[in-house]
C-alpha cells in the first residue's frame, strides 16, 4: 500500500525526498501488518508511542495523514475493500487538544 501511495505521487510529481522519510517510519510500524489488520486501536497506540517517544502532536498528524492517504489510494484503485473510511476519522481532534 506504501509502494502505491510512493508510485501515486511520483505519478503526479508530488512525491520529495521529505515525504519519502515520513514514509520510512510508517513502513517500519506497519509493515509487517497486512492493511486489514491495522485498525483505530493499532493507529492509537502508534500515535501513543510516538507522543511518548516526544514526537510533537504535528508529527503524528503527518503520519497518520500519509497513512489515510495510503488507504483512500488503495480503497479507491480497488485494491482494498471493505475498510472503513472512518478508520482516521478521530485522531485530529485528539492530538489537537495536545
Amino acid at each position: 500500500m506504501l509502494d502505491a501511495l510512493e508510485a501515486d505521487l511520483r505519478l503526479r510529481g508530488k512525491l520529495s525526498v521529505k515525504t519519502q522519510s515520513k514514509v520510512k517510519p510508517l513502513r517500519e510500524a506497519f509493515g509487517e501488518l497486512r492493511a486489514s489488520q491495522v485498525t483505530t486501536d493499532t493507529i492509537t497506540h502508534y500515535i501513543d508511542k510516538l507522543l511518548a517517544e516526544g514526537y510533537k502532536p504535528a508529527t503524528c498528524n503527518r503520519r497518520t495523514q500519509l497513512l489515510r492517504q495510503a488507504y483512500k489510494l488503495a480503497v479507491r484503485t480497488k485494491n482494498l475493500a471493505g475498510v472503513s473510511n472512518r478508520l482516521f476519522h478521530d485522531f485530529r481532534p485528539q492530538l489537537a487538544g495536545i
